[in-house]
């Protein structure tokens, strides 16, 4: 985790203490539906929970039914902004008067999908085997933030990046320069139904809602 910073009063004992809301996960032209975020939300109950059982997880149900649908969702959108909270956001979800200390925004900063082709060579039983190797490569960065509803202050906030690559390979045996041409004609002419699909996001989420549990306080 990069620009990982924890205040001094966030400690393990006050967040198992407090407990913590995840507001949900957003990105700059997103809008996800309530569905989508029900998902996201599940993926990311279960991968903290997982590894941090000992911190009491609730969703932002509680503050939804108090400020209504709209509001929460207009400070969803606050925070994809920038990554920050402005304090009238703050205070509004103060006012809700939730019993849960704590509340976590995610925001994904990056999700870009490249593709790259290549050919290779490799010689067996003195033939030369070509082959087409199309790679699709899926980065995504998730910056994070923690708000003590208490203060109304941030006492925890980092970005996680992740990186994930399918392969696939599409042989051409030949003993003569046959195969190499037939190869660099593939690469030049390559489409996109050659590339495998990119890794999903909600599989890349998981990863990186257990990587935003291993750097709260009180992990080993």
């Amino acid at each position: 985790m990069s620009d990982l910073s924890v205040s001094d009063n966030f400690t393990a004992g006050n967040l198992t203490q407090g407990g913590l809301i995840w507001a949900g996960i957003t990105a700059t032209g997103k809008n996800w539906g309530s569905e989508e975020q029900l998902q996201y939300w599940q993926i990311a109950a279960d991968a903290i929970s997982r590894n941090r059982p000992d911190i009491p997880l609730h969703s932002p149900k509680g503050l939804i039914q108090h400020l209504g649908e709209s509001v929460f969702s207009t400070i969803v959108q606050d925070f994809s902004t920038d990554g920050l909270l402005s304090h009238a956001s703050l205070r509004t979800l103060q006012s809700a008067g939730s019993e849960v200390r704590y509340i976590l925004f995610s925001r994904i900063t990056k999700d870009r999908i490249l593709h790259h082709h290549r050919s290779e060579v490799e010689t067996k039983d003195h033939k030369q085997q070509y082959t087409t190797v199309y790679e699709t490569v899926r980065e995504t960065m998730v910056h994070s933030r923690i708000y003590d509803l208490s203060t109304l202050t941030a006492v925890w906030s980092g970005t996680i990046q992740k990186e994930f690559s399918k392969t696939n390979v599409n042989p051409h045996s030949h003993n003569t320069n046959i195969g190499r041409d037939i190869a660099n004609e593939l690469i030049e002419d390559a489409v996109f139904g050659d590339y495998p699909t990119p890794k999903p996001l909600r599989k890349i989420l998981k990863r990186a809602f257990t990587g935003i549990a291993g750097n709260l306080p009180g992990k080993n």
